[in-house]
């Protein structure tokens, strides 16, 4: 019986780190994608205790990037004395292996600044409404317009509603946006007599911004709308891109 008691006690002594094993795991506390921004100078034999954890944070980036195979100890040993001189020579700092203000600010771009660019939002707008306030060639083939983005006016119906206060902008909201020849055009089409309606019809892209910087250049010589004038239409933009300008079609 005693025996018996004394197995059953050394399989559980056994089995209970297992157990514990399967419902712990480890968290790495710098996980690969995180941004790195180390505040304090490193060097040979240099640990975690008296860099407040930076160690091991500079040895978990350096094993995202395949410079070390090791996982992090916490102690700046000859692996990683290594692995920064190889870091360094690949990025052109000078490879002494001491991590100081070059060296953490490489390190720092290419984690916090490949992060912003990864997480950034790019805006896009679907038949957005905007006045062009001015237009800007950059080339024969692309131009840069300046638009105060506006807002729908929700009780305007387009082609019924004639009352005007056709958009609301409580809020002017420049933004610089490029045009290319790549850009879709369109008018508003034609109605002939007999009531066929064809249209939107797509543009050449060249005279139509040619047609609204002229329209823009009447109103300010002939009315004297300096900064006030705005060409109204609407735009499909991607990020600072405008993909398509589709004229404004009052009823």
């Amino acid at each position: 019986m005693k025996k018996y008691i004394l197995f059953l006690f050394l399989v559980g002594f056994l089995l209970a780190p297992a157990f514990s094993f399967a419902q712990v795991g480890d968290v790495d506390p710098n996980p690969v994608g995180d941004c790195v921004n180390l505040q304090n100078n490193l060097r040979y034999r240099d640990r975690d205790a008296n860099k407040n954890g930076e160690v091991s944070t500079l040895q978990d980036f350096l094993q995202s990037k395949k410079y070390l195979d090791s996982e992090p100890t916490g102690y700046f040993g000859i692996l990683t004395l290594k692995a920064v001189k190889n870091f360094q020579k690949e990025n052109d700092i000078n490879p002494t292996g001491y991590v100081g203000a070059v060296t953490r600010a490489k390190i720092k771009t290419l984690t916090c600044d490949d992060m912003r660019v990864e997480n950034s939002t790019i805006e896009i707008f679907n038949k957005q409404p905007g006045a062009i306030k001015s237009i800007t060639a950059q080339s024969s083939n692309q131009w840069v317009l300046a638009i105060d983005l506006l807002s729908h006016n929700p009780k305007w119906i387009p082609g019924v509603d004639s009352t005007g206060g056709f958009f609301i902008n409580q809020n002017t909201k420049i933004r610089n946006l490029t045009v290319s020849t790549n850009t879709k055009a369109y008018d508003c089409g034609v109605q002939y007599a007999d009531g066929t309606v064809i249209g939107p019809r797509l543009q050449n892209t060249s005279s139509f911004i040619s047609n609204i910087q002229n329209t823009i250049n009447k109103a300010k010589t002939d009315l004297g709308l300096i900064g006030e004038f705005g060409y109204t239409a609407y735009f499909d933009i991607n990020g600072t891109n405008i993909t398509a300008i589709y004229m404004q079609c009052l009823p």
